[in-house]
């Protein structure tokens, strides 16, 4: 929905007139255990080595603007997100196994809407028109472009529910 209610406006009342039936759920120690088997997050908390996560692909994001072929923006984008994994694989070195480390697409989306927000790229709404007009075709948004591409326009469209559009710095 195009103004969607935030958790704190919602009524924690039910409108059924019957209690709810709960018995299918699982018991808390069931949800506790699953936090003990789990494996964390890739989302690495704040370390105080490393006052900013991300900040290299942060500082790959804000060099999108000065690119001008489309090619080379869709290169920033696809460096960016390497750069994401990247920093997530070497925050978990030593901690889990490189190969138990997946990061999908779920991963990466709310971590790369922070790299956006915090790249604070100037235009970045023409930049995201720019590379639809004359970059992504129909070939194109088969591969890895289009994944970019698309997964900048889901991360500008959070970004703008969040009020965080176009205030460059």
């Amino acid at each position: 929905s195009k103004n969607p209610r935030r958790l704190s406006q919602m009524g924690t009342r039910s409108t059924s007139t019957r209690p709810m039936d709960l018995s299918g759920l699982p018991s808390r120690p069931t949800f506790e255990r699953i936090r003990e088997v789990a494996p964390p997050s890739p989302v690495p908390p704040l370390k105080a080595d490393n006052p900013e996560p991300y900040a290299r692909a942060i500082d790959i994001c804000r060099k999108l603007h000065t690119f001008e072929p489309p090619q080379e923006k869709i290169n920033c984008l696809a460096e960016t997100f390497q750069t994401i994994c990247d920093c997530v694989l070497e925050f978990w070195e030593g901690i889990l196994d490189e190969d138990k480390l997946m990061i999908g697409g779920d991963d990466i989306l709310p971590i790369f809407t922070f790299v956006l927000m915090k790249a604070r790229v100037p235009n970045i709404h023409a930049e995201k028109h720019f590379l639809n007009e004359f970059y992504v075709d129909q070939a194109s948004m088969l591969g890895a472009a289009g994944y970019h591409t698309a997964t900048l326009e889901v991360a500008l469209e959070i970004i703008n529910q969040l009020g965080e559009v176009d205030h460059p710095e």
